[in-house]
């Protein structure tokens, strides 16, 4: 339908990554950085219409592996859609120009990891055929 609901938000700045990572650990409670000292986020964002909630989530995995095929470590963080429902999250989109109706999908964290993650073992019965 061409829609292209999906919006994207690319922070760099030092002190807007903080205030994110901080209204994002708020709405979690978390007594740690959620973005895990990332330098560069991308916000995914969807203008609320028709499959928008699916459309945003598969423009942040495309950003993953397109990330993943650069060897850019890349992490989803989800509470993007609490932290933009919220009167600073609001304020946020309003200072960017993002005058649309959207909802965050996810907060996307690139990097490069300081050590590389042991490989998770890949569950059975996950899979099915059928022919």
């Amino acid at each position: 339908m061409n829609k292209q609901t999906p919006r994207f938000v690319v922070v760099q700045d030092e002190e807007t990554v903080k205030k994110l990572s901080g209204l994002n650990a708020a709405v979690a409670n978390m007594p740690f950085d959620p973005f895990y000292g990332a330098q560069d986020v991308i916000i995914v964002l969807a203008k609320k219409e028709c499959t928008y909630v699916y459309d945003g989530s598969l423009a942040m995995g495309n950003l993953m592996n397109a990330a993943w095929s650069m060897g850019i470590d890349s992490r989803w963080i989800h509470r993007a859609k609490e932290v933009f429902d919220s009167e600073e999250g609001k304020q946020l989109l309003n200072k960017w120009g993002i005058e649309e109706d959207v909802e965050g999908i996810g907060f996307c964290i690139l990097g490069y990891a300081a050590e590389e993650k042991e490989k998770t073992e890949i569950k059975d019965g996950r899979v099915f055929f059928v022919s």
